[in-house]
């Protein structure tokens, strides 16, 4: 077994009672079991939709797609995170397993359900993710009671994750009530959970957390982070989902050229060059550049629709989604992983591998979009190396989740 991010080998004992020692250690361990379970699911679903072995298997993971993505995983990485970083933002002692271990249980169980009641009917689907929505809304008032109670001046960052979580909270809820009532959801739950929810939160994180690491590893310097920032980040994420829901994406253009350029600048005054001498820092800035790269693409694709021309298709939403969200929560995860493990706070040859490999399933996602006579291949290329990344990922961070740490401290 070898340790998250290291090359150094990890403690042999492992032992389920470990998930109780800190937040992040059952949620991220819930999240790493779920992420495997989407993973999966969806490589098989591509393989019978291209062997036609299974038409319904690749129409239904179609039809569920956005819920999977969206709530399958990100949102046990996003706990686990919250109540690790979050009490130290708000100076707050963390809370205890007893408060978060049945709601984050209940929470993981449901969604695994989910697999079992898709072939049951839409009844069961909404079941399933109702079930998952109380655990999931038990858990933000547990974190709202720490914004609530907290007497910190700055809780800007905090409250942000906080209006996040609930309007992915309130995303799900118009899913399960679509699918319930038989309407079409699929779109406004993309929008909505894509833009108002995942977006603006890693927007968040970046904005507290990403200057903070390459200030501690590199130059203070770089240590630059302010209001109107964060405002634009958030706000321009805001607008893009609203003018989605709204049937304005031709007038994207408006929005998401200013975004580009402004992410553009931010990946230089971040410290990208300087950060690649870092591999684990270098994860963080790298993903971020996509979020760049997804609002230049969506720029380019308003520009054409308004122009009466349909290009790129899902290119710049999957370039923003796999590109960004899942690159910086393998990155952000890894990072936590080795820093509450107690072991060397790098990412060894294996892990930075992995990740500029993972790179590839963005490009290959949205070159499906852009080479339409290889749709297919290009999206069953983009699921097996998705499903290759992070089978080898969990293997390598879950065990640390359940062994004590390396430097003998608790936690």
């Amino acid at each position: 077994m070898t340790a998250p991010g290291t090359d150094n080998p990890a403690p042999a004992a492992l032992s389920l009672r470990r998930l109780a020692d800190a937040p992040h250690r059952l949620f991220f361990f819930i999240g790493a079991i779920c992420l495997l379970a989407v993973s999966g699911w969806w490589l098989l679903a591509m393989l019978a939709r291209y062997t036609h072995w299974l038409a319904a298997a690749g129409d239904l993971s179609t039809r569920l797609h956005p819920v999977l993505m969206i709530y399958g995983f990100f949102p046990f990485f996003i706990f686990g995170f919250a109540f690790t970083a979050g009490p130290r933002w708000l100076q707050m002692p963390a809370p205890a397993t007893r408060d978060t271990l049945f709601a984050g249980v209940g929470m993981g169980a449901a969604f695994l359900s989910l697999f079992a009641t898709m072939f049951t009917g839409d009844a069961g689907v909404a079941l399933s993710l109702s079930l998952y929505l109380i655990c999931a809304a038990a858990l933000w008032w547990r974190f709202s009671l720490l914004v609530g109670r907290s007497r910190v001046p700055d809780k800007v960052h905090a409250r942000l994750v906080q209006i996040s979580l609930a309007v992915g909270g309130v995303a799900l809820l118009v899913a399960i009530f679509g699918i319930a009532g038989d309407r079409e959801w699929r779109g406004m739950v993309r929008s909505a959970g894509l833009w108002g929810f995942l977006v603006p939160l890693f927007c968040t994180v970046c904005h507290r957390m990403l200057p903070f690491f390459t200030a501690s590893a590199l130059d203070g310097r770089f240590m630059w982070r302010p209001w109107w920032l964060l405002g634009i980040l958030i706000g321009g994420a805001w607008m893009h989902g609203l003018m989605e829901i709204f049937g304005l994406s031709r007038w994207l253009w408006l929005i998401d050229g200013p975004m580009a350029v402004a992410c553009c600048h931010l990946t230089w005054r971040w410290g990208l060059v300087q950060s690649l001498n870092n591999r684990l820092l270098a994860m963080l800035h790298l993903s971020f550049v996509w979020l760049a790269i997804g609002y230049a693409l969506s720029f380019v694709q308003a520009q054409a629709a308004f122009a009466g021309t349909h290009i790129l298709g899902l290119g710049p939403l999957h370039a923003i989604s796999i590109g960004f969200l899942a690159s910086l929560a393998i990155a952000m995860v890894t990072r936590v992983t080795c820093g509450h493990s107690g072991r060397t706070l790098a990412a060894d040859r294996v892990t930075w591998v992995l990740f500029v490999v993972f790179q590839l399933a963005a490009v290959s996602r949205v070159a499906a979009e852009t080479f339409g006579a290889h749709y297919a291949d290009y999206i069953l290329l983009t699921s097996a190396i998705w499903f290759a990344c992070f089978s080898v990922w969990v293997s390598r961070n879950a065990p640390a989740y359940l062994a004590s740490r390396a430097d003998g401290m608790p936690g």
